[in-house]
């Protein structure tokens, strides 16, 4: 039963954008992990830089989630949309 539970909560990850965001953030700092260390092991500056490019594609991942926080928050004026602020300072500063 517990295991349903689990393969459920993985589907609604998926369904979700920051759901797929988290697995890609997960799965990208995991191989830059295993890029650098094996990349220390076997001597290999090719690997460790990679390894660390890895690392700040995760960085992005995480200012990605960032913003979707905030793409999904409560706007102060929901009603007015883009373009009304727009026009409203176009005929402000004319």
């Amino acid at each position: 039963m517990m295991a349903w539970h689990r393969l459920h909560w993985c589907f609604r990850m998926l369904g979700s954008k920051s759901g797929r965001m988290v697995i890609m953030l997960i799965l990208t700092v995991g191989i830059a992990i295993a890029e650098i260390v094996y990349g220390i092991r076997a001597r290999s500056q090719l690997l460790i830089a990679d390894g660390l490019f890895s690392f700040a594609e995760g960085i992005a991942l995480v200012g990605s989630l960032v913003a979707l926080r905030y793409a999904k928050a409560e706007r102060l004026h929901s009603k007015n949309t883009f373009g009304y602020i727009i026009i409203l300072l176009i005929l402000i500063f004319i």
